[in-house]
């Protein structure tokens, strides 16, 4: 299992010059990946949250601060949400991993995690659904 914390996988030279970044309204962030592993597990374990994103700023060092929000939904309406103030994206590549119990009572089913972060306007959202069951197989 992967360890919760942020990772750069790609500087932010290497991002500037892959998403052309010259050409685009700065500061500039994309959310280029979103990943739940185990995509299906039982109530009660723990699955690791993965989203990767990219941010070109219009000064070399610039940050971007926002809020971060990890929202749980099932059956169409939000059951949990993890709020991060004063979340920083940075310049490059980065993964951020995190770790999430699934509570022990979670009733067999879809669920779903949107990741988003607002600063203040929304910058990204995305869904991943994962699986949830009572017993493991």
């Amino acid at each position: 299992m992967r360890k919760p914390g942020a990772e750069m996988t790609a500087s932010p030279e290497w991002v500037w010059r892959k998403y052309r970044c010259k050409k685009k309204p700065l500061p500039f962030v994309d959310l280029i990946h979103n990943e739940v592993i185990p995509e299906t597990l039982a109530a009660g374990d723990e699955i690791n949250h993965r989203f990767i994103y990219v941010m070109c700023p219009e000064q070399a060092t610039q940050v971007m601060t926002g809020t971060l929000y990890r929202s749980f939904f099932s059956k169409g309406e939000m059951i949990f949400e993890h709020e991060i103030e004063n979340f920083e994206l940075s310049p490059g590549r980065w993964i951020i991993d995190a770790l999430v119990t699934i509570p022990a009572q979670a009733d067999p089913g879809v669920y779903s995690i949107r990741i988003s972060f607002s600063a203040p306007d929304p910058i990204f959202e995305k869904d991943i659904p994962f699986s949830v069951y009572k017993n493991k197989p």
